[in-house]
């Protein structure tokens, strides 16, 4: 059932980026799905190689997406809330 719910929504994300894109007043989206990673930009939507990553804990995978952004733009800025320890302690 997770595998199914994820797979709606990477598909509601990916027929609508231009909406998502304008909600959450972002020009770029990185998300992940099992071992693919989307991009979604004004342009369209495209696989991210350089994000690829296989690992089944998510944990790692923020970490990923984290650091990609920062090295993409050091003015951005990265909050991360979560209650699990291990993100706290990879960050």
């Amino acid at each position: 059932n997770k595998t199914l719910l994820i797979e709606i929504i990477s598909s509601v994300l990916r027929s609508n980026y231009l909406q998502v894109l304008n909600k959450l007043q972002c020009s770029t989206v990185y998300f992940s799905q099992e071992d693919i990673t989307y991009c979604l930009q004004q342009s369209g939507v495209s696989v991210s190689n350089k994000l690829a990553s296989n690992q089944e804990e998510i944990d790692t995978k923020v970490i990923l997406h984290c650091s990609n952004s920062l090295n993409a733009n050091e003015a951005f800025k990265c909050i991360l809330r979560s209650g699990d320890t291990d993100i706290f302690v990879l960050a």
